[in-house]
């Protein structure tokens, strides 16, 4: 089954690929975040092929965070429109501009990153309003760019796009967001369910073939979330560009995996 995800993988990147080649360079504000945020699935997505071909579990549920991330936000930014673009774009303009001097102080540790004070940096009226936006009543900085939270964005495109588009977003919850959360902060839940040890005690892994057969097992269901996800990604920017003939083409796609995936054990 592992080896039938990896093809879907990539049949999936290769359609994505098409959308983003049709829309980079589109001047329509949305399309252009799209084209951002897609680009970033592509990549990550061919590492997780590699990843879940060599059985790299810790890395592949590492690299599969930022891909839920980024198609969360194209549904997220298609639901809310170009004004929650805009604030994220100032976001992006204000942290820029933070980042060419940074003080960081943590107990007795003090230095400073980047520009020197006696180096000035002119502030434009963009860049101005947008540290404003950014910056709360104690001069500190807004660190996020939207209030929302991920069960918020998932909800709000579940309403405009239907439980169809939604459930990926629901499913990866479990099968990307919450595993990954954990290897990436170095939890001991994470590195217990990288060596299969959350199970229960009599189904720990120990021989190189129980071990993988467990990252088989997991490597598939990540493969086949992140397969839904491009899915839905797709379908979402079909809905501000004309994009008809990949549309159909991934609706064939995914229904021929379902299809072989029923002959298996590890179908979501």
């Amino acid at each position: 089954m592992k080896e039938i995800t990896i093809e879907y993988i990539n049949k999936s990147i290769e359609l994505l690929e098409k959308v983003h080649k049709q829309i980079h360079g589109n001047k329509d504000g949305t399309l252009v975040a799209f084209a951002l945020l897609s680009n970033g699935i592509i990549d990550s997505s061919k590492t997780i092929s590699t990843l879940i071909a060599s059985n790299r579990l810790r890395d592949a549920y590492i690299i599969s965070r930022p891909i839920f991330e980024h198609c969360l936000n194209i549904g997220y930014f298609s639901v809310m429109g170009e004004e929650m673009i805009e604030k994220a774009y100032n976001h992006s303009l204000s942290k820029t501009y933070r980042d060419l001097r940074r003080k960081v102080e943590i107990g007795d540790i003090k230095f400073s990153i980047g520009l020197s004070e006696e180096i000035k940096v002119d502030v434009h009226d963009r860049l101005e309003n947008a540290l404003k936006e950014f910056t709360n009543k104690k001069g500190h900085e807004i660190r996020s760019w939207s209030s929302d939270n991920t069960f918020r964005k998932i909800k709000l495109i579940t309403e405009k796009y239907g439980k169809g588009i939604g459930f990926p977003f629901s499913l990866c919850l479990y099968y990307i967001y919450r595993h990954s959360s954990e290897i990436i902060h170095g939890s001991i839940f994470g590195a217990m369910f990288s060596l299969g040890m959350t199970q229960e005690r009599s189904e720990w892994p120990e021989s190189k073939e129980e071990f993988d057969e467990y990252y088989n097992h997991r490597l598939t269901l990540l493969g086949q979330s992140i397969i839904l996800l491009i899915s839905s990604t797709i379908h979402i920017i079909g809905n501000h560009s004309d994009i008809d003939e990949i549309e159909e083409e991934n609706k064939t796609l995914v229904s021929k995996f379902r299809k072989e995936m029923k002959t298996g054990t590890n179908n979501i």
